[in-house]
């Protein structure tokens, strides 16, 4: 009878044992199959985002490419050309023609200004001519509610940044013959924990914007010009692009102001479908190589930030 029950004991408890070894064989599968459930949601998550980059970077590349290609003197409203004849072949002598520039015409809703700081210090803008240049502007190419805006922008832009703080945010001038890519990519792209895409979708940029200094070619006789890489640069919480120019009469600091918040506005919209309710915020320091912005832009110093439901979720 002892024996029975020592027999049905031993049973008991050898049932209890296997019952929780399948219970947490069970438990290990199941946190098994949720921890695979979740690093494929956040591998597509992450797919996601990774598309959503390249989709805003090549959004915003031609213009990038379009500012890079442009000749330093355009930023003039009206620039002598050089080598021009008349109708019987003969020469017209320098400065009796003046060309408009392109941008009296130009217009982007990305764009608030263009405008320019001279050797003086003074910032201008081709579409706020002076002297006989407003007049003859004013007459051929430009209304003068057009100049009046442009004339407001260029105040509040003054009152926002200088020349000194846009020298100092764009730093020290790199080699002019090899940049022709945003000096906030090159940076980046220093640190060894760089994702491959980021490096993929700074060599698209760089390719796009290579090509520029041999479009940009002067009209005038030959000078001694040296012109730097187009940076995407915040002065002051203002969006700029900004490029150094140096020609015989000095050194010249050019580019455009930015409009933010369309900006921002049309690149959230144009990945609303992979990544809802993701925003892009300012980075308005460079981040360093040892501790670099994660889901940043290439193109512009911003990066994405996804909404609270999009963020996977840690499984411990």
């Amino acid at each position: 009878m002892k024996h029975a029950q020592w027999v049905w004991l031993v049973f008991v408890v050898c049932v209890v044992f296997a019952a929780g070894a399948i219970a947490r064989l069970g438990t290990t599968a199941l946190d098994l199959e949720r921890a695979e459930a979740q690093a494929r949601r956040q591998a597509e998550q992450e797919q996601r985002l990774q598309l959503a980059l390249w989709r805003m970077d090549s959004t915003l590349a031609p213009l990038l490419a379009e500012e890079s290609a442009r000749p330093y003197f355009s930023y003039s409203a009206l620039y002598p050309a050089e080598r021009a004849f008349t109708c019987m072949f003969a020469e017209i002598q320098k400065g009796d023609v003046l060309m408009p520039s392109p941008l009296l015409s130009f217009q982007s809703p990305w764009i608030r200004l263009h405008f320019q700081f001279g050797p003086d210090g003074r910032l201008g803008s081709p579409l706020v001519p002076s002297g006989n240049m407003l007049d003859l502007a004013e007459s051929r190419y430009l209304s003068t509610e057009r100049i009046e805006d442009a004339s407001r922008r260029l105040r509040e832009l003054e009152r926002r940044i200088d020349r000194d703080a846009l020298s100092k945010a764009m730093g020290a001038p790199a080699t002019e013959d090899k940049a022709t890519m945003p000096v906030w990519a090159d940076n980046r792209m220093t640190a060894r924990s760089f994702s491959n895409e980021y490096e993929a979708r700074s060599r698209n940029l760089k390719v796009m914007q290579s090509v520029a200094p041999q479009q940009a070619v002067a009209l005038k006789e030959p000078v001694t010009l040296s012109q730097g890489p187009l940076q995407p640069l915040w002065v002051n919480s203002t969006l700029v692009l900004a490029r150094r120019v140096r020609v015989d009469e000095g050194l010249f600091l050019q580019g455009c102001w930015l409009d933010w918040e369309s900006i921002r506005a049309e690149l959230t919209a144009s990945v609303a479908d992979l990544v809802a309710g993701a925003r892009l915020e300012p980075v308005l320091h460079r981040p360093s190589a040892s501790a670099p912005e994660s889901r940043m832009l290439a193109s512009l110093p911003a990066r994405l930030v996804l909404a609270p439901a999009a963020v996977p979720i840690e499984t411990w």
